[in-house]
């Protein structure tokens, strides 16, 4: 499943790095597991955030209460492709996103693509705007959606 549905939250607590004691009603749709990035928007639908899950806990009642880790940055949707791949579906390019890089905290600017992807040196293609070849360099996160590697240019 490539796209979930959306829920309405409630952030009980959140700092700088991280979202904790979000919690939803029993009856939400939709599958959360350790480790799964997850899309957040604000109710005013003008910033989007980025989280991995940290920790779960369900109550009494059957509530779901998670922590996050905030990816920081805005992250921007692009396309992007392994050259020369056999791709299945017969679409040349694949959903991505590019996090820009945090100087203070060391961060480089990295993408984030479906699991499987990273290999070290693996030439992949960004488009943007225009193709932008780059070289995978590490992983900085893994997840059971997600793979969010480094990348140098050319």
């Amino acid at each position: 499943q490539r796209s979930g549905a959306l829920e309405t939250w409630e952030i009980v607590n959140h700092s700088r790095s991280g979202m904790l004691g979000m919690c939803r009603s029993p009856d939400g749709a939709t599958r959360v597991c350790h480790n799964q990035l997850l899309g957040l928007r604000t109710a005013n639908g003008r910033t989007f955030y980025l989280g991995i899950v940290q920790r779960m806990q369900t109550d009494e009642a059957g509530a779901l209460s998670i922590g996050l880790r905030v990816i920081p940055g805005a992250p921007q949707a692009i396309a992007a492709r392994v050259p020369g791949a056999v791709v299945a579906d017969g679409k040349a390019y694949d959903r991505a996103l590019l996090m820009p890089a945090d100087e203070a905290r060391k961060v480089p600017a990295s993408v984030i693509m479906a699991p499987g992807v990273f290999q070290a040196q693996r030439p992949l293609d960004l488009y943007a705007e225009a193709s932008r070849p780059v070289r995978l360099t590490a992983v900085l996160d893994r997840g059971v959606n997600f793979e969010r590697m480094t990348f140098v240019e050319g």
